[in-house]
């Protein structure tokens, strides 16, 4: 009987312990988009650099980046990735050759493991 109450109590204190480490995230993430510029104007041909820094306290699940047709809606990807990291720098380019002329949004979302989701947008224009 004493063996039985010593395990019970070592269970219940393992579930306590438990339990008190669960962290529920209620932050999202952060997106800085650091490349390109809000209003920026980009000739047909040319590489559009991206740069996007992502910051999650917990940890991010996914990102993706797309290049929107303001007129049309018609999207363009440009990254994306599923990852398991506090922070990320996306680092890379797109060509803007295949693009018609015209306005865009450079859109942002990044999302972490509770599904906290952040959506960014930058405005810009290819001539």
């Amino acid at each position: 009987m004493r063996i039985q109450l010593t395990s019970l109590l070592l269970l219940l204190l393992a579930f306590a312990c438990s339990t008190e480490q669960a962290q529920f995230d209620e932050d999202a993430p952060v997106v800085d988009v650091r490349q390109p510029k809000a209003g920026q104007q980009f000739r047909s041909g040319v590489l559009m650099p991206v740069e996007v820094v992502l910051t999650e306290n917990l940890g991010l699940h996914t990102y993706f980046i797309w290049l929107v047709e303001t007129e049309s809606g018609a999207p363009h990807l440009v990254d994306k990735a599923h990852l398991h990291a506090r922070s990320y720098t996306v680092d890379t380019s797109y060509a803007t050759s295949e693009l018609p002329a015209g306005n865009y949004e450079l859109v942002v979302t990044a999302t972490d493991h509770d599904q906290n989701t952040t959506e960014v947008r930058v405005p810009l224009a290819v001539e």
